[in-house]
């Protein structure tokens, strides 16, 4: 499966891509073409500091105009200061000297007064001076002036400053169009470009028609795309989503891998028409909706004929009753991780059996009689959750989910509350554990969404008419809403009031 990024300019450099957002997933397991917005914007190279320059970009307007001699500074140390009574130059004793020549600080025969590049005598000259030397100034400025960042000719008379290097004007040109620079320039690999020649030159190409990218653009498949030009291999048509097949994008219709999609009753091929699905994902024609009964699992639409003296369920519940006991670890595990998640600890665990429904109605309170779980206890302390066999999975959570709920409230000691207080806080226990059970396949732009088969459920416990079990978990409800509490904040107000917070 392959995912797409959409990104647009005005934020990072060419160098430094970035990207954040959600992956979709369609409806049918196809690839969704989105996703996460970035850019890659600013048009601009990623560059050194002045002392390691590799490239960068700058504005126009920043560089200055300069007439002076300017020294290099990685010269600024080459001269070998001159030692006292000794002549600079030819480094002899001065000391019983005939004549000397006294200048620019030190003792010199007068024959060794020259210019250090040229060797030319300074006598009659007006010399520059480098650390107690005299140079011709020609020489000076050959020897230590700064160099043009492009030609890497010494820069003498009117120079142009700009990205940490100086240029001669006739270099500070676009390497491609030769026109005087303006507005945002740009260094690279030993190249001034102006704007537009820097993007049709380094900026990232369409994989489709290979010209620069500008704008949002799409990442798939390791190439990026116009939005316009990420299409179908075969027949052309502009992608939202795709399969993939030999590194080619594919339309669903087009995809050479693709299975036939039918209506899971008739059989019917539903390719270009209408459709409905139940919970899992099963899809069937329009015209059957209603006619088959719901699953008495999950309540969703049954695509098959029950068997004969059997309850309907639908096809998921009838492959996944198969829990055993190493099954209910998992699952008892998993269901106290993501209570965890919601503040809701328990201190120990307890073994889960699986039990016909009249050894649970043996040991169930009398509220408890009839229901497809309890807890059963050992006088005042929990031993172990009794779960009726046959249940699919997700029956066997929710279950768990609300006798840990009992569990809770025993462990830390609440005083005794009465049914409806007790049945409501399982019940809660039960929702805010399906709350954190995510469809996998969430719906684009809307983040992780809660699987349906869970919806369901909670619903089902919402809407429940029983004045105990619907009407404690509605009663808890309306009260954390109420007093605008949390669910452990509503505990601790049940543990000193052993009522719903109001």
């Amino acid at each position: 499966m392959g995912s797409c990024v959409s990104t647009e300019p005005g934020e990072e450099s060419l160098k430094t891509q970035k990207s954040a957002g959600m992956l979709k997933k369609g409806k049918s397991g196809k690839n969704d073409v989105v996703g996460n917005i970035g850019n890659i914007g600013g048009l601009s190279a990623v560059g050194g500091d002045d002392g390691d320059f590799e490239g960068g970009s700058t504005n126009a307007n920043d560089f200055v105009k300069k007439a002076s001699i300017k020294m290099d500074e990685k010269n600024a140390n080459k001269m070998k200061k001159p030692a006292p009574n000794l002549c600079p130059t030819c480094e002899k004793d001065i000391t019983h000297a005939e004549s000397v020549k006294r200048a620019l600080g030190s003792t010199w025969h007068p024959e060794c007064f020259v210019c250090p590049k040229c060797k030319k005598d300074m006598r009659r000259e007006d010399p520059v001076e480098k650390d107690g030397y005299p140079f011709h100034e020609k020489c000076f400025i050959e020897e230590f002036g700064t160099k043009c960042g492009i030609c890497n000719e010494v820069v003498v008379g009117e120079q142009m400053e700009a990205l940490g290097k100086t240029y001669h004007p006739k270099c500070f040109v676009c390497d491609v169009c030769t026109q005087p620079l303006k507005g945002q320039i740009h260094h690279e690999n030993g190249k001034l470009y102006c704007n537009a020649d820097y993007v049709e030159t380094f900026k990232p190409r369409c994989g489709g028609c290979e010209k620069a990218l500008a704008g949002f653009f799409i990442v798939a498949l390791d190439q990026k795309f116009h939005k316009d030009c990420f299409t179908c291999a075969k027949c052309k048509t502009v992608l939202q989503e795709y399969e993939e097949h030999e590194g080619k994008p594919y339309c669903e219709m087009c995809d050479p891998n693709r299975k036939a999609f039918v209506c899971s009753i008739c059989e019917i091929d539903l390719t270009g028409k209408s459709y409905l699905e139940n919970l899992w994902k099963e899809p069937y024609c329009q015209e059957h909706d209603g006619l088959y009964p719901l699953c008495t699992v999950c309540n969703t639409m049954v695509c098959q004929l029950p068997r004969k003296g059997e309850p309907p369920r639908c096809k998921h519940c009838t492959e996944n009753t198969n829990v055993d006991s190493d099954k209910t670890k998992e699952i008892l595990e998993k269901v106290l991780n993501d209570l965890k998640q919601c503040g809701l600890t328990i201190p120990k665990t307890f073994p889960v059996r699986l039990v016909d429904q009249a050894k649970i109605n043996t040991y169930a309170s009398k509220v408890h009689k009839g229901m497809p779980s309890c807890t059963r206890f050992d006088g005042p302390d929990p031993m172990e959750i009794l779960v009726r066999k046959g249940m699919v999975v997700e029956e066997v959570e929710s279950a768990i989910a609300h006798e840990v709920g009992h569990i809770y409230l025993n462990l830390n000691g609440y005083p005794k509350l009465k049914p409806i207080v007790e049945e409501g806080v399982s019940e809660m226990f039960r929702v805010k554990y399906l709350e954190q059970q995510v469809d996998p396949e969430p719906g684009f732009g809307f983040g992780p969404q809660i699987r349906p088969d869970a919806l369901e459920r909670i619903k089902r416990v919402a809407e429940n008419q029983s004045m105990i079990f619907g009407g404690g978990y509605r009663g808890l409800l309306e009260g954390m809403k109420s007093a605008r509490m949390s669910l452990p904040q509503a505990l601790e107000h049940i543990y000193k009031h052993t009522w719903f917070p109001s």
